[in-house]
């Protein structure tokens, strides 16, 4: 099953770089695949385009912790818990009305 999600996410990434979830699939799939340093290249990636993904720190804080980088590691789970923690104490703001007009057109 990773096999596939592996392949799968590596021929969405190539469609769309700075997608954030996708380079979370791909770092997920390469961690229960056993390429740690792959899943540490690809979590770090995703970080770089969409930061507010915590699971993107877990997967870069545990895949380095595999490879013995543990100061590193910790920076990660660090960061992973600031997250999770301004995720769930964050009061519900919706969107304004500005930004939903200019993105209105998009099919999405």
């Amino acid at each position: 099953m990773w096999k596939s999600v592996l392949k799968d996410t590596k021929v969405f990434v190539k469609f769309d770089v700075k997608n954030g979830a996708a380079w979370c699939a791909m770092a997920e799939a390469q961690m229960h695949l056993g390429l740690l340093s792959d899943a540490e290249k690809s979590a770090t990636n995703g970080i770089k385009h969409d930061p507010s993904i915590s699971m993107l720190y877990q997967i870069r804080g545990e895949a380095r912790y595999q490879l013995r980088r543990y100061k590193l590691s910790i920076g990660d789970f660090h960061e992973y818990s600031q997250l999770e923690r301004i995720k769930n104490n964050a009061p519900f703001t919706p969107p304004s009305y500005a930004i939903w007009k200019s993105n209105r057109s998009r099919p999405w």
